[in-house]
Order: C-alpha cells, then structure tokens, then sequence
C-alpha cells in the first residue's frame, strides 16, 4: 500500500496516511466495518443505496459518548 501525501496531525505529531487520497466525486473504494453487533458489513452489500458513514474514534471515552448523538464525521455516498 502506497503512503499518501495529505498533512495529517495527531496530538501535534505527524501522521503517515496509507492508500490513495479520495477526492470529491471520487467512487468509493470497498471496504468492511464491523455493525453493532460486531458483524461484518461491507460497503458493496448497499450498491444501488445511498449510505450515510458517520465516524467516531472511539465509544469508549466519556466525551465520544456525549457526542455520539452528532456526527463527528458524515459522507454520503451513493452507488450508481
């Protein structure tokens, strides 16, 4: 997998991308995340759908907890 170039900081410090960088109107490569109940889901298992990623680091911090009722981060994607 190739480094990507995008500047990226994490606690001030620089961090080291991998993969391609995806641009607005860029298709969405497939990936798999894991549902609620710790199941497998794919991206290709919505094709034809719109999908909504809302993205959180993580649930088990106190302060993630509070925002999870907003998006930390949102895309739309949709699958022609």
């Amino acid at each position: 997998m190739n480094k990507n170039n995008v500047k990226v900081t994490f606690k001030n410090n620089p961090v080291t991308l991998l993969g391609n960088e995806i641009k607005v109107g860029d298709n969405a490569p497939d990936f798999t995340v894991l549902a609620n109940d710790l199941s497998p889901v794919k991206l290709s298992d919505y094709k034809g759908k719109v999908v909504v990623l809302s993205v959180f680091p993580s649930i088990d911090t106190t302060l993630i907890e509070i925002f999870t009722g907003s998006c930390v981060s949102t895309s739309i994607i949709e699958f022609p």
